[in-house]
């Protein structure tokens, strides 16, 4: 079967604060993937990590959730959009 994505834009609607969760039916992984845009920069701004700087916040790539993790992420937006839809 194809992959199913599903991209999101930030409020914002900068492009820089974009990500994208896809995943396989059917796949025997049985995960959704979460990839993040990363800002692209300069030669020399980046040159730091040839000497091994690492930002205190980490490096991220993208993110697998499991489908336990999906179940939380659901509720909680869930929970979110019954806020939003009373407020």
């Amino acid at each position: 079967m194809s992959e199913k994505r599903h991209w999101v834009l930030c409020d914002c609607r900068d492009a820089e604060h974009q990500f994208l969760l896809s995943y396989t039916p059917g796949d025997d992984w049985n995960e959704v993937y979460l990839q993040v845009h990363l800002a692209k920069q300069s030669f020399w701004r980046r040159l730091k990590y040839l000497f091994g700087y690492q930002s205190k916040y980490g490096a991220f790539q993208e993110t697998v959730i499991a489908p336990a993790e999906a179940a939380r992420i659901r509720d909680f937006l869930n929970d979110f959009l019954e806020q939003a839809r009373a407020a």
